[in-house]
């Protein structure tokens, strides 16, 4: 036992020396889960409207964006979007099919406001971006590759646990705050690597996540070995053959290999004839228009606000 733990303290120690990469710029990079942030928001605000018009997911997207810049501080955004049809879907047909359906009126709003939401960022002139077949989470771990080492750290906003793969020294993950952390008034905080480990003792390295959802099946309908959990899963990536799990999970090993394509970020087989998407910059001068474009859906906007959104032009032009 204390061998198996020192043990496991040494190769995270030699995991986080080998990913650390020094940079001079002190500003971070925040990518924003932009699905995953606006339908957490619209779901907080599912009674708000306007001149008979909903516009609950505006009005959290954009309390969550200035909350997010006056708790961490100016950094550059980049909001990453989804874009169907997923290439993970023409290998496994049922991936994602298993979310709920949305009642047709409700999904004509919650489109509308995602609309807004984007013509929001975009009058701030934070880049929004999105790849054919692609999801937010591939384009998160893309831009961290491509352009992490140009910022103090990464910080993914989005609380998809896909994406504790990628955590090392300078990515780390904005998750929001629960109801009850707002009520007891904890500040919000970053899930880093240490959160990782504590949370999952048995692992070493962030990227054994993805052979454990291999193993035990994912949100995204990705079905796992039957009888397989997250605890069952962990203790065979670490102990292999001595694992006593490892007669049940050995005769899946196909499944295993189809799953862990499904599971890595960026997508595998879009990798290779992958462009650098650039980190782009605008002329915007002022928040005149942001401000007016809010005051039309009945959204107003405090003084505290106003700095925030002066932070995001100003952010949004580093390259």
């Amino acid at each position: 036992g204390h061998c198996h733990a020192f043990l496991r303290r040494e190769a995270r120690r030699t995991y986080f020396l080998r990913s650390v990469k020094v940079s001079k710029n002190n500003t971070r990079l925040f990518l924003l889960d932009f699905s995953n942030t606006f339908y957490r928001q619209a779901a907080a605000h599912t009674h708000l409207s306007h001149n008979g018009q909903y516009t609950g997911g505006v009005y959290g997207f954009f309390k969550s964006l200035t909350s997010l810049v006056n708790t961490f501080g100016p950094g550059k955004i980049i909001a990453c979007c989804d874009r169907r049809p997923y290439l993970r879907s023409a290998l496994y047909a049922a991936y994602k099919q298993g979310r709920k359906r949305t009642e047709l009126d409700k999904l004509k709003a919650l489109e509308e406001n995602s609309d807004l939401c984007v013509s929001f960022l975009e009058s701030l002139g934070v880049q929004v971006a999105a790849v054919d077949g692609l999801e937010a989470d591939d384009l998160i771990a893309l831009f961290h590759e491509w352009h992490g080492h140009r910022f103090s750290e990464t910080i993914a906003v989005s609380n998809d646990s896909d994406l504790f793969q990628l955590l090392s020294h300078n990515f780390s993950m904005y998750r929001g705050q629960t109801s009850k952390a707002r009520k007891a008034k904890r500040p919000p905080y970053r899930y880093k690597l240490s959160h990782f480990f504590r949370a999952h003792p048995l692992l070493t390295m962030p990227s054994q996540w993805v052979e454990v959802l291999a193993r035990a099946g994912t949100h995204n309908a990705v079905k796992g070995i039957e009888g397989v959990g997250p605890a069952k899963a962990m203790d065979e990536v670490v102990y292999g053959s001595k694992s006593k799990f490892h007669p049940l999970i050995t005769p899946h090993k196909d499944l295993v290999l189809a799953n862990q394509k499904l599971i890595e970020l960026p997508f595998p087989d879009w990798r290779d004839a992958t462009p650098v998407l650039p980190l782009e910059t605008h002329s915007i001068k002022s928040t005149r228009q942001t401000v007016q474009f809010l005051a039309r859906y009945g959204i107003q906007v405090q003084a505290w606000h106003m700095d925030a959104l002066d932070t995001i032009l100003e952010s949004s032009g580093l390259q």
